[in-house]
């Protein structure tokens, strides 16, 4: 779940991937780490 986060809090939008991907990405992560938790 730490990595999940540490993951989730690095995207930066114009570096790594569009805006509207970056969104979506941090919804999939967010689920994710409620699943686990």
């Amino acid at each position: 779940v730490a990595a999940l986060s540490f993951a989730r809090n690095r995207g930066c939008a114009p570096r790594d991937m569009s805006a509207q991907a970056l969104t979506e990405y941090n919804a999939l992560v967010d689920y994710v780490i409620n699943s686990l938790s």
